[in-house]
């Protein structure tokens, strides 16, 4: 049974406020793995390499993680990576200077400081922008099911909990 969102809202405000945010929660997390599957997907995989760097082939494919954020509010859910390629996902995305020798920081005023001599500028390559922009129609679909599903199972649970009070309240002769 297919509900309009006006139904929908009526129905889930009618539910306590524990339940609501239990349905919230388990709804917002499908679209939160919708959007992990899309980054893992676009997440680009390094050779491998003769030099060897840090980290191994598919590192950032392997680290992409779905978290419950720390707020006040309503449940909120983060697609980020963890913390062993993060800053490589922060470099991939948005590009970076290549430094040997050290560090080299560039200044407000545009000059840079520190012993290591920039030889190169990485380009960026953009992927999790474009993982979360392809992956949204998904989504929000998988959240708009979750939320019917769950409002539609906690409200019958609900009006049979209000029948069994209303039943034992009455009197039998």
């Amino acid at each position: 049974m297919a509900l309009d969102s006006k139904a929908l809202e009526e129905r889930l405000n009618s539910l306590k406020a524990e339940k609501q945010q239990q349905i919230l929660a388990s709804a917002f997390r499908k679209g939160a793995v919708v959007y992990q599957a899309a980054v893992i997907s676009s997440a680009p995989e390094r050779p491998e390499l003769p030099s060897g760097t840090a980290l191994p082939p598919g590192a950032l494919k392997s680290d992409v993680i779905v978290q419950k954020a720390k707020s006040t509010g309503g449940p909120i859910y983060v697609v980020k990576f963890g913390k062993l390629t993060s800053h490589v996902a922060r470099w991939v995305e948005y590009g970076h200077r290549l430094v040997r020798g050290g560090y080299s920081r560039v200044l407000k005023n545009g000059k840079t400081r520190g012993p290591g001599m920039v030889v190169g500028n990485v380009p960026a390559h953009p992927f999790f922008r474009n993982a979360f922009e392809s992956a949204t129609p998904e989504a929000i679909q998988q959240i708009s099911d979750s939320l019917f599903k769950g409002v539609n199972r906690a409200y019958k649970g609900q009006m049979a909990e209000e029948w069994m009070e209303e039943q034992s309240s009455v009197e039998m002769y």
